[in-house]
């Protein structure tokens, strides 16, 4: 399980890094674990030894919420940020999603409102002081009716980096290999 006593601290050191933006997502990380336990919610990870690179977390239903998604500074450009939300949008449609919501700070809108865009979401509405004050979180759907993710295949994703990257999901434990296109791979070696 994703929630063993291991990977805590990790977890936690890792998600400090995100207060700036979410004051309050330590506390909402610590009140999660029956949420994984009773499979409402999923955690996927890309790390490199015991450093995480990214993690993303999810809430399953008819209307699913990708709760977070981030990606170490370090680690970006890699291409880790687009295969983090097409496994968790993988799991969440498999679970039943209809309509997938995301919502992201005005300061990541700014920023990355293209990777958003590019993996199909679009952004629908905005609500001030939801996390901070005087700043707006803006909320994002991708529906399902489009055929973008209609038979999403998660052994067939890449993205550009190292063959010792590893992957966790709350289903088991990946090696990075396994993901990686054909292509990629010998691009690496």
């Amino acid at each position: 399980m994703v929630a063993s006593n291991q990977l805590i601290s990790p977890i936690a050191q890792y998600l400090a890094n995100f207060q700036r933006f979410y004051p309050g997502i330590m506390d909402w990380y610590a009140g999660l674990g029956c949420d994984f336990t009773n499979g409402r919610r999923k955690m996927f990870m890309v790390w490199n030894g015991s450093k995480i690179l990214g993690l993303a977390i999810t809430k399953n239903g008819y209307r699913a919420k990708l709760c977070h998604i981030s990606v170490s500074y370090a680690a970006r450009g890699q291409g880790i940020g687009s295969f983090l939300v097409k496994s968790a949008l993988r799991e969440m449609i498999n679970a039943g999603a209809k309509e997938i919501r995301v919502t992201t700070s005005e300061e990541v809108y700014y920023g990355h409102a293209a990777f958003f865009k590019n993996l199909g979401f679009k952004a629908v509405d905005w609500q001030v002081h939801r996390y901070r004050r005087n700043i707006s979180e803006i909320l994002w759907r991708l529906e399902m009716g489009s055929d973008l993710f209609r038979g999403i295949d998660t052994n067939r994703l890449s993205f550009k980096g190292r063959a010792d990257f590893n992957i966790r999901g709350t289903s088991g434990l990946y090696s990075f290999s396994h993901a990686l296109s054909t292509r990629a791979a010998s691009q690496i070696q």
